[in-house]
């Protein structure tokens, strides 16, 4: 099952689960690496601090996400979870108890423990109010997860011009998307990784009420970004767009190459105004 549909699962089963979380982190997530998603995060940081890929090819919140797709309506059973107020140790003594789950209430407070252990508290011991981490691995459906977790994050979904994104991504492969077996190694599946990405984000951003946006205009000069500053809910520094850091310095890319990254990601590309170089 897919991780969405399992989200809205639990969600339907257990109605009276919900977050007790009011964090409003904030989770910029890209379509692929070279996407500009490294920009957005320095903008963000005067205010926010916005961790950069933690752990990236450990893929940690793809892997703590995992194992919430496997809940449907009838796993796990009902029996499994038991009436605290009403068992006794002796009544748990003496009874089959070898399927003994913690309620999922619990679960859920876990996936908020360690999210908040690993990213809020050390952004707090630097003085940050709030908090964020930067992806160019995950997809809409772990958006669905993380709005799980913070119904009050926020999100914000980039995507560039596919073409650029891979000239630039050159001199860094091979990457991961997860180690050893989801490697970024070739044009198709650079491709593939993007234009997953991409369609999701535009198709779904609304669902966890996240905003879309399109490097080309985040990095033009009259670019407006009133809109998204108030959605953050704080300001951006507008000036480190004129800083370039960590260019890759890559120097383009073999023609059979970008044909071959053409056969995937084309006909996205094209709606979205991207066309071969």
């Amino acid at each position: 099952m897919s991780l969405a549909k399992a989200i809205a699962g639990i969600e339907a089963r257990w109605p009276a689960l919900r977050s007790p979380s009011v964090q409003e982190p904030v989770f910029v997530l890209a379509a692929g690496w070279r996407s500009g998603s490294t920009l957005v995060q320095r903008m963000m940081m005067r205010e926010c601090l916005v961790w950069g890929e933690p752990y990236g090819r450990a893929s940690p919140i793809g892997a703590l996400a995992a194992p919430l797709t496997v809940f449907t309506d009838q796993w796990p059973v009902d029996a499994v979870f038991r009436d605290w107020g009403r068992s006794s140790r002796d009544a748990l003594r003496n009874e089959w108890i070898a399927n003994l789950f913690p309620p999922p209430a619990s679960l859920m407070h876990a996936h908020l423990a360690w999210m908040t252990a690993l990213f809020e508290a050390p952004a707090r011991e630097l003085g940050y109010a709030r908090w964020g981490v930067k992806e160019v691995r995950l997809t809409h459906e772990h958006a669905t997860y993380l709005h799980w977790l913070f119904p009050r994050a926020k999100f914000v979904f980039l995507y560039r011009d596919p073409y650029a994104c891979y000239r630039s991504y050159l001199p860094l492969k091979p990457t991961y998307v997860r180690w050893p077996d989801q490697p970024i190694d070739s044009p198709e599946s650079f491709g593939r990784h993007w234009a997953t990405l991409t369609k999701g984000f535009i198709d779904h951003a609304a669902d966890v009420g996240g905003m879309v946006v399109k490097y080309e205009a985040l990095s033009a000069p009259d670019f407006d970004g009133a809109a998204l500053e108030r959605y953050l809910g704080f300001g951006l520094d507008w000036a480190a767009r004129d800083v370039k850091v960590g260019s890759s310095g890559g120097l383009g890319a073999p023609p059979a190459d970008l044909e071959r990254l053409r056969t995937v990601v084309g006909e996205l590309a094209a709606r979205l105004g991207y066309l071969p170089p």
